[in-house]
C-alpha cells in the first residue's frame, strides 16, 4: 500500500502543478530463481548480522536440492545453485535484502517504488526532455548494477507510461534498455492496481 500511495501521490502532485510524471515499470526476469545466495549473505555481513541468524540463512539457502515429478515418476535430485526456495515466506524478504542497495543507484530527482521484484522508477517535470535524460541515465546505471547481482530486466515486459492532463499530442518518451526501445503504453498494472495515463 505504501508503494502504491507514494506513486499515486506523485502523479496527482504532477497534475496539480501541470507537470508530466514519467514512469518506467521494470520486470525482472525469473527474479527469485536467479538471485545468488552469496549476494544475500554478503549484504547481511555488511550489515553486521552474524551469529545464529546468519547461520540459519546460510543453511536455508545453501546445499538445497530439487526433483521434478511427472505423474508417478520422480526425477533424480539436482543441486540448486542459485535462487531462493519457491513458496517460502522468507524468499521475498531475502530478495528485498539483495536489492537493498538500489538506493545508491537511484538518485533524486528520480524516485522509485520497490516491492519484492516489482520496481518502478519515476520523475516529474514540466519538460519531457529533462525527464528523458534523467530517466535514461538511471536506467543505464540500474541495468549494469542488476547484472552484477546475476539478474536481468526483461526488454519485452518493461514499459514506460507518461502521466499528464495536457491537451493535444504528447510525444512518447524515447528510452532504451540494453539498446532496445522500451515500449510506451497508456496503462499498466503495478502491485495489482491498473494505472492509466489520466489516472482514471
Amino acid at each position: 500500500m505504501d508503494n502504491l500511495i507514494r506513486l499515486q501521490q506523485e502523479i496527482i502532485d504532477g497534475f496539480s502543478q501541470r507537470q508530466y510524471t514519467a514512469c518506467v515499470f521494470f520486470d525482472v526476469e525469473k527474479a527469485f530463481d536467479r538471485i545468488s545466495p552469496s549476494v544475500i549473505i554478503e549484504i547481511l555481513c555488511k550489515w553486521n548480522i552474524g551469529g545464529n541468524i546468519l547461520k540459519f540463512v546460510q543453511l536455508f539457502l545453501n546445499d538445497r536440492t530439487f526433483s521434478v515429478r511427472l505423474g508417478n515418476i520422480l526425477s533424480i535430485k539436482r543441486k540448486q545453485e542459485v535462487g531462493t526456495p519457491q513458496g517460502s515466506v522468507l524468499s521475498p524478504l531475502l530478495f528485498s535484502i539483495a536489492l537493498s542497495e538500489i538506493q545508491k543507484i537511484i538518485k533524486f530527482p528520480v524516485n522509485y517504488s520497490l516491492y519484492a521484484d516489482d520496481l518502478v522508477i519515476y520523475m516529474r517535470n514540466s519538460n519531457t526532455e529533462i525527464i528523458e535524460k534523467q530517466l535514461q541515465n538511471t536506467i543505464t546505471q540500474l541495468a549494469g548494477w542488476i547484472q552484477e547481482l546475476g539478474l536481468r530486466f526483461s526488454t519485452t515486459k518493461t514499459k514506460t507510461l507518461l502521466f499528464h492532463r495536457k491537451h493535444g499530442t504528447v510525444h512518447p518518451l524515447n528510452l532504451k534498455l540494453y539498446n532496445s526501445n522500451i515500449e510506451d503504453t497508456n496503462e499498466t498494472r503495478f502491485l495489482g492496481l491498473i494505472f492509466d495515463s489520466r489516472m482514471s
